[in-house]
């Protein structure tokens, strides 16, 4: 049994300023997850006991980086998060998982001037069964009859209710589905979980953070200081995408093929 760990990062609305859409799946092979579990939850009392946290807190990188919300992190100055951003990363570099992200330039998707959420709904569907394809590749390509069975963030019932629609229609009506891959490997439900309560989630949400800010930094060129740490933190990690080196489309999927072909030359870059 594969344990997949699904967390977005960025939003799949066209208004908002961000231009990526990303999507990760953290791929655990079921004997390997004690291992993960132990190894974050040490890290978490570490990082408590240095900077006077709640020991339970959330590995949540946006609400890290975010000065004006009150949550854990609210008494921090700028310096320490920016070290607390550094560390998150050190362990995952001896964490045994493989990484699948579904990628979505904003500023390249054409509107069919429907409504915004009419927009956001084909956004994440494409990019949910993009990532689906590649779970159900993964799993064949272990063999041995593995299944694969997914966990994602409790986020509202709309959403929630529509990400099992997209992997039940892939499933059951696979006929009328736009995927070329028959999902056989993967077990029909999801499990929606609080992200705060599960390590998978948390380490899906840093991960796919660094994936989206570190394309962001190749693709568009626009370097900040949070960007010159996560071009470290990235290292660290880059080496898990499924099928790495040679991930392109595999581990690291562009939904837009024609992106792919526009920026293959820098995207491979940062892969060797």
């Amino acid at each position: 049994m594969v344990l997949v760990y699904i967390d977005e990062s960025g939003s799949s609305s066209l208004k908002d300023k961000e231009k990526l859409f990303v999507l990760t799946a953290i791929l655990v092979k079921e004997e390997n997850y004690k291992d993960i579990d132990i190894s974050v939850a040490n890290f978490r009392e570490e990082i408590s006991y240095k900077y006077n946290i709640p020991y339970n807190f959330e590995i949540h990188i946006s609400a890290l980086l975010d000065y004006k919300k009150s949550n854990d992190f609210k008494d921090l100055s700028y310096q320490e998060r920016m070290e607390i951003l550094e560390k998150i990363y050190l362990p995952l570099e001896k964490l045994n998982f493989k990484i699948i992200s579904v990628v979505l330039l904003k500023d390249e998707w054409e509107p069919r001037e429907e409504s915004e959420e009419e927009e956001q709904m084909k956004i994440r569907f494409w990019v949910n069964l993009s990532l689906l394809e590649r779970i159900q590749m993964f799993t064949k390509d272990l063999g041995n009859n593995s299944y694969a069975i997914i966990f994602r963030d409790d986020e509202n019932d709309k959403w929630n209710q529509r990400k099992l629609d997209i992997l039940k229609s892939a499933i059951y009506y696979h006929e009328y589905n736009p995927s070329y891959i028959k999902i056989t490997n993967i077990i029909p439900t999801i499990y929606f979980l609080e992200s705060h309560k599960c390590m998978g989630i948390q380490i899906a949400d840093a991960v796919g953070f660094s994936v989206r800010r570190k394309l962001r930094y190749t693709i568009y060129e626009n370097e900040g200081e949070v960007d010159k740490i996560n071009n470290k933190s990235f290292e660290l990690i880059k080496n898990k995408f499924h099928k790495y080196p040679d991930c392109l489309q595999k581990g690291l999927k562009f939904f837009q093929k024609k992106c792919l072909d526009k920026y293959k030359d820098r995207v491979r870059r940062i892969l060797l």
